[in-house]
């Protein structure tokens, strides 16, 4: 049991505009610790065990990953789905995407393999903004600006629900981080609230270089090598960009490809949770909290082209610049 008193939801605090960069570097180094410690040999297996067969076997959760499979990658675009739901603004565009031959469908359906089969480290499985809390001080409302640190309990930040946690692909808690701030983004976008939409960008690129840096370090750390100095240097620069990858034959090797595989198939994750959130069964206040319905369906639209060309470009983003353009635009 914990006292978590100082603590609000992050969904809370994204709709209420109070997006702060501490909160995402927080989420990117939970992250990044719980991955790579999981990637290492588990302890309590043997020496002679494999991590991922005896940690895939630890926390074996067939039910519950297939409760995801379902919902996020698959019932989505089955047209005889009745718990599915969607605007009727958006009929025409929700057709298209269910129809024979949807490249959409297609692509979820191979992430969701990729979900199902990457057995890479350990995942809470189901980390959308309702998923974490984050300290704040006595009066949460008190400003909207990067709190000093005092303000905040020891422990700024706490994941909370996990019981969709499971062996599987780092890239699936990444992208479901990242389209936490996306639908915080289109909510706003749809006031054209512009100060706040600035900051979720930064926060999004403070998150990737806190992940990208953290994970670089630990996994250095364990395998007592220098990944290289040059390889932490580009994480703590917000890594990995396609200049950092020149040829098909490079981008096969070396820890700056694993982060690249990684970020591409959380681009992935993110364009299945941003389409499912929006014609799927399960939605998110961000986006149906919106009162006017003009202005909720636009959020709606931009939410959803966002996961539609997510989910059909994730394997071609050079970076984290091609994930701020993704979603925010150039």
């Amino acid at each position: 049991m914990e006292d978590l008193r100082e603590h609000v939801m992050l969904r809370d605090e994204l709709l209420a505009g109070r997006v702060l960069t501490g909160d995402a570097r927080a989420l990117g180094e939970f992250m990044a610790r719980t991955h790579a410690l999981t990637m290492r040999p588990d302890p309590m297996a043997g020496p002679a065990a494999s991590p991922s067969v005896s940690y895939s076997t630890r926390f074996d959760n067939e039910l519950l990953c297939g409760i995801t499979s379902a919902y996020v990658f698959l019932m989505p675009f089955d047209t005889a789905e009745a718990s599915n739901r969607h605007s009727a603004a958006l009929d025409s565009q929700v057709a298209g995407l269910r129809s024979p031959g949807s490249r959409p469908a297609a692509a979820a359906a191979a992430l969701e393999r990729i979900f199902r089969g990457k057995r890479q480290c350990l995942i809470h499985g189901d980390l959308h903004a309702g998923s974490v809390m984050v300290a704040r001080a006595v009066d949460p409302g008190a400003a909207a600006s990067e709190p000093e640190p005092e303000a905040y309990a020891n422990g700024r930040l706490r994941v909370i629900d996990p019981e969709f946690a499971c062996y599987g692909p780092a890239g699936f808690d990444l992208g479901l981080a990242l389209s936490a701030y996306a639908f915080a983004y289109f909510h706003h976008a749809a006031f054209a609230r512009v100060p706040i939409l600035k900051l979720t960008k930064q926060a999004v690129r403070a998150l990737w270089a806190e992940y990208a840096l953290c994970l670089t370090e630990l996994l250095d750390e364990q395998a007592g090598s220098v990944v290289g100095s040059a390889a932490a240097d580009s994480a703590a620069g917000l890594a990995v960009t396609g200049s950092m990858v020149s040829s098909e034959a490079e981008a096969d090797t070396g820890f700056e490809a694993f982060l690249l595989r990684t970020l591409r198939e959380a681009v992935g994750f993110m364009g299945a949770e941003l389409t499912r959130r929006v014609i799927g069964a399960a939605h998110v206040p961000d986006l149906d909290g919106i009162a006017d319905e003009q202005l909720r369906v636009a959020a709606e639209r931009a939410a959803l082209a966002c996961g539609v060309k997510a989910l059909e470009s994730w394997e071609g983003v050079e970076g984290i610049e091609g994930v701020l353009n993704l979603i925010f635009g150039n």
